[in-house]
């Protein structure tokens, strides 16, 4: 219907064409979608979830759904090594993988581990030591890229 027209501008006006009439209107920002975000089980405690800030770095808003999936068995899953400011964070066995669900694919991931209380490779958190899930998402050029991070806040000891 609009096969490589250049007019994608919110104030023009489609052409009517076979009884269909599109609009366009993109987001000015994207952001966390708190009311469809949560546990499949509301005992759970809160987590955190936001675009990757740290310092300079600064990671990607990418407008997906996501479902962080967890399992009893570390090794479930196994994180990517990255970088992040001066420090290296190796793969490991984890017991849970991140799935895009807008694209339908499992993305890549690091693991921050600050707490091993719960065990090596599990998602925890005590007191201030909090481990972190990294999204490492493709950019144009198929190279990984800091989008989001998910973990619990200080002292909701998971």
């Amino acid at each position: 219907m609009i096969y490589k027209s250049e007019n994608l501008a919110t104030d023009y006006e489609q052409p009517l064409t076979d009884g269909f009439r599109l609009q366009f209107f993109n987001e000015a920002r994207v952001s966390v979608n708190t009311q469809a975000s949560g546990w499949s089980d509301t005992t759970m405690v809160n987590f955190t979830f936001e675009r990757l800030a740290t310092g300079a770095i600064q990671g990607e808003r990418r407008p997906n759904d996501y479902k962080v999936i967890f399992d009893d068995n570390v090794g479930f899953g196994r994180s990517t090594t990255f970088r992040l400011g001066n420090n290296t964070f190796p793969e490991m066995d984890v017991n849970f993988k991140v799935r895009d669900l807008s694209n339908d694919r499992f993305i890549n991931f690091g693991f921050i581990e600050a707490d091993e209380t719960g065990g090596a490779g599990k998602l925890s958190v005590q007191g201030a030591r909090r481990d972190r899930i990294v999204f490492l998402e493709p950019n144009a050029e198929g190279e990984d890229v800091f989008t989001w991070w998910f973990y619990f806040p200080s002292g909701s000891g998971s």
